[in-house]
């Protein structure tokens, strides 16, 4: 999973570095502030904690967000967003302005990390599928237990560590 996120991200608008050549980002979500040039105060404050979060666990991590100022710049442009009533026009969106810009323009909704963990096996318990065929035949059915622990630790830190969710 992590791999195909790393290949994904790679391939699109959200790697760090120059976009011109990589996939733009859906219309859509960019209508809803996932692109460059919107945000909100609660997605910058997400963001803020995740970074922080990071920050704490990874040192490597923690020095390269601290030589490029990362976490001072989503502070500064959080800081400048008023508050949200004062947003009601745009739905809570902030349009960001060339300080923004300048601020955040490499680092926001970017896949600034992704972490690259050891390979789990085995990933499925595979007794949890017994009979899950005749089930299916009678109609929907719930498969519980389908993930081993060390698949849910590793799923649970991907969600945890990656900048791009």
């Amino acid at each position: 999973l992590s791999a195909r996120l790393k290949d994904h991200f790679a391939r699109t608008a959200r790697q760090l570095g120059p976009t011109e050549d990589k996939l733009p980002l859906r219309e859509a979500l960019v209508a809803k502030g996932a692109g460059s040039h919107y945000s909100s105060a609660y997605k910058l404050e997400h963001d803020l904690e995740q970074l922080e979060y990071l920050a704490r666990r990874n040192a490597t991590l923690a020095t390269w967000l601290r030589e490029r100022d990362v976490i001072q710049r989503f502070k500064r442009v959080r800081s400048r967003i008023p508050p949200l009533d004062e947003l009601e026009r745009t739905n809570g969106l902030w349009a960001f302005r060339p300080d923004d810009v300048s601020d955040l323009g490499d680092y926001y909704n970017r896949a600034i990390h992704v972490p690259d963990p050891e390979p789990v096996a085995p990933m499925l318990n595979a007794a949890s599928f017994r009979g899950v065929d005749a089930a299916f035949r009678r109609g929907p059915v719930a498969v519980d237990d389908a993930l081993t622990p060390a698949a849910l630790k590793q799923i649970r830190g991907l969600l945890l560590e990656s900048t791009v969710f």
